[in-house]
């Protein structure tokens, strides 16, 4: 089915990025400028996407390796997943690449986390459990934002949203 198709369903706004289940209408608003966002990041040199990409992954690799033994915190933390690991590498490649590459460490559970700071208003974290589960929080200037959602509807339209602000 073609993507004008889909655009056409109703309840299928942004059928790449997931759902838009729960998002205000005036979210709305940063879902259109996040397509814009998003259609001028297509149109951005394909070898800086694939740089961005790139160290993202050596990000989370050299997490893993640095969290992949019991109790690597010294507080008793579970390795890291390979589960999450692998579903991390996923949900990483679903943001733009405007949004840069994010710190990434592995929480004591087990699960992969992420966080891009812009200051100390301005900040996502996210975690990928090994489910595919991803749960998130952002501030946003005076705004909070959290929720959770499953990776394989897409990224929760909640969290869309909140990485095109932190990139504007």
């Amino acid at each position: 089915m073609s993507g004008t198709a889909l655009a056409a369903m109703p309840g299928m706004r942004f059928p790449r990025w997931g759902t838009d289940r729960g998002v205000s209408p005036e979210s709305h608003i940063f879902l259109r400028r996040a397509a814009r966002i998003r259609r001028d990041d297509r149109g951005a040199r394909s070898h800086d996407q694939a740089r961005v990409r790139e160290r993202r992954w050596e990000a989370l690799s050299d997490a893993f390796r640095d969290c992949g033994q019991k109790n690597w915190d010294g507080y008793g933390a579970a390795p890291a997943d390979p589960s999450a690991a692998a579903w991390a590498a996923h949900v990483l490649d679903a943001f733009p690449s405007g949004l840069g590459v994010p710190e990434v460490a592995f929480e004591p559970d087990g699960a992969a986390g992420f966080e891009w700071w812009r200051g100390p208003d301005n900040t996502l974290a996210v975690s990928v459990a090994r489910d595919g589960q991803v749960r998130f929080a952002a501030r946003l200037g005076r705004e909070q934002v959290s929720g959770t959602g499953a990776f394989a509807d897409g990224l929760p339209s909640d969290l869309i949203v909140a990485a095109y602000r932190l990139i504007a």
